[in-house]
Parts: structure tokens; C-alpha cells; sequence
């Protein structure tokens, strides 16, 4: 896995890297893209939609 560390981020050893619940993950930046989606699909959720009603309208 390659957590490489931007500024300010907080860094992820590789005995906590073993232990994530999301195995498909393997970069910092597939990790915070994952994030991403889940953070804008909770907002979609919070008012109501899902990304799936959206994609449907």
C-alpha cells in the first residue's frame, strides 16, 4: 500500500493499513476519492435523494 502523506495529514503505518475495512483501497488518493463519493452521498441522503434517485430523474 502507498500512504504517501500530504501536508498536515495524518500518517496511516502500515500495521493500521492492514487492518482497514475497505481491501480495494490501496493509494492515499483512492482513499480520499472514496471518501469523496461517500461524503457526497451523504449529503444527497441528508436531503432526501440517493445517488441512485438522482442518476434516475
Amino acid at each position: 500500500m502507498n500512504f504517501d502523506c500530504p501536508e498536515g495529514a495524518t500518517p496511516i503505518d502500515p500495521d493500521e493499513a492492514q487492518g482497514l475495512l475497505l481491501p480495494h483501497i490501496r493509494t492515499r488518493a483512492e482513499l480520499d476519492r472514496w471518501e469523496q463519493e461517500n461524503i457526497s452521498e451523504a449529503e444527497m441522503g441528508s436531503r432526501g435523494r440517493t445517488r441512485s434517485s438522482v442518476r434516475n430523474n
